[in-house]
């Protein structure tokens, strides 16, 4: 008895020692993976010339200019709070917020209800701004738009729907409409708004008031709550959405448990039943038939079958034949061919994929030269390191108070703005950031020689002519 006692046990040891081994080879192999697909140690920007800080210059103000679209001569940002929308729990229990053994973030605590607009940048000259940054006392403190010859204001939402919030991620402008990613949660639920656009006159000064008067929204709520990223109109009539996070959230926060934590990079590393989370649960792209009225995603929407670790930001050419599709975590872009006259399921074909040596958040189209422009994080591991510090800085804070910006605790996340030459698919690095002004970078534009930076989760946008 004891001689086969030995040998189950000896079996046992032997089959326990063999799934440890397994386990550690697909955690090597998981790893490797992860750090080729979004270069963890930052070996790229190590390698290459930071843009000097003397050359870049903060505004305060926003938290979480996540995304950034030029109409005319004025940049609209959007005003997604990250940290409270998504990160910190809720202060107070609440049935809902302990729901399933985790609690939810708090997205009535974000800052919100935005749209902001910059004016005055096509003025803005490279030395005017390198001047005013160097003579600022205090440069992680930002400058005053007005030593910049600049102005931010909100822009004015009109017809908006009573009690429903505004927490916007991605932003497209077509023909003087203005579409927005828009996270309400339990005040409006997971939508893509569509407003018109028009400026006038502003009787308390000079700067023209821009306008945003509702339209209409599509309405992802039932599959998709705090799970969209961007979207880009094709025409009055198509546009195209991606979604970011393969589970969607709960109707009053986002989920903090350790599986909702894991989940994503489980979904990176290849292994995502680890987590009780099916391979077949993808992050996706939308293209979405509207006639100008309010509809479920599920009525006007299809996903198309195209696969990636994260689709993120997505943009077009001017005539909306050509679609640009960033894969944040594999560092691609994919260019897909608009077949206009098809069906959704059939209204993109892929027809090349660029490898960017970064990984890009928001990615936008620039007419005058052919060119897209992407801004995102440039360094992994340390902006991993920056991000805990600065939730942890922000939730001591008043409620109403935010975070300076930039290094915390000494602690950075880099950015940069990359640029693709679209008709040979060259790509430059105009900017590189090493975070100490704004860190953790989600797009990035240009505006005359000045190039235009904001954060997904940082206070502020960052204004730099190299």
């Amino acid at each position: 008895l004891s001689l086969v006692f030995a040998m189950w046990l000896r079996s046992v040891l032997a089959a326990v020692a063999l799934v440890l081994a397994v386990c550690v080879g697909l955690a090597f192999v998981g790893y490797g993976r992860l750090d080729a697909a979004v270069d963890l140690h930052g070996a790229e920007y190590k390698a290459r010339e930071v843009t000097p800080s003397g050359q870049c210059a903060a505004l305060r103000g926003i938290m979480g200019a996540e995304d950034g679209e030029r109409w005319g001569d004025v940049v609209l940002l959007s005003n997604m709070d990250h940290a409270r929308l998504f990160d910190l729990p809720a202060e107070a229990p609440r049935t809902h917020s302990r729901a399933h053994g985790h609690t939810t973030s708090d997205p009535t605590s974000a800052q919100g209800g935005h749209i902001y607009v910059l004016h005055g940048l096509e003025e803005l000259s490279p030395a005017h701004l390198s001047r005013t940054a160097a003579a600022s006392p205090d440069p992680r403190g930002g400058v005053e738009p007005g030593a910049l010859g600049l102005a931010l204001r909100h822009a004015q939402l009109r017809g908006f729907p009573p009690n429903t919030a505004m927490h916007a991620h991605g932003l497209a402008v077509r023909n003087d409409r203005l579409y927005v990613i828009n996270h309400a949660y339990s005040q409006g639920g997971e939508r893509v708004d569509v407003f018109s656009i028009s400026s006038e006159e502003n009787d308390a000064d000079s700067v023209p008031r821009v306008v945003l008067t509702f339209l209409y929204t599509v309405d992802f709520s039932t599959c998709c709550m705090g799970t969209m990223n961007d979207v880009v109109p094709l025409s009055d009539h198509r546009m195209v959405v991606t979604k970011y996070l393969p589970d969607r959230d709960p109707p009053h926060g986002r989920a903090h448990s350790l599986s909702a934590a894991l989940r994503p990079f489980a979904d990176v590393l290849g292994v995502p039943w680890l987590l009780g989370s099916a391979p077949a649960r993808p992050t996706a792209i939308y293209v979405c038939d509207t006639d100008g009225r309010s509809a479920p995603s599920e009525e006007v929407c299809s996903p198309l079958p195209f696969r990636a670790l994260m689709w993120n930001g997505v943009s077009a050419d001017a005539d909306g034949q050509h679609v640009f599709a960033v894969d944040v975590l594999a560092r691609t872009v994919s260019v897909f061919a608009a077949e206009p006259h098809k069906a959704r399921t059939a209204a993109l074909r892929l027809t090349r994929t660029i490898h960017v040596p970064f990984p890009i958040d928001n990615v936008v189209y620039e007419a005058e030269t052919d060119t897209l422009l992407g801004g995102g994080m440039a360094a992994m591991v340390q902006c991993l390191s920056w991000i805990p510090a600065h939730i942890s800085a922000y939730q001591q804070l008043p409620r109403d108070t935010f975070p300076t910006g930039g290094a915390v605790d000494g602690k950075t996340c880099p950015s940069h703005v990359t640029a693709i030459d679209v008709l040979s698919g060259a790509v430059s690095v105009p900017v590189l950031h090493d975070g100490s002004l704004l860190s953790s970078a989600s797009f990035g534009l240009r505006v005359g020689s000045v190039y235009v930076m904001g954060s997904f989760t940082d206070n502020g946008v960052l204004l730099c002519a190299p």
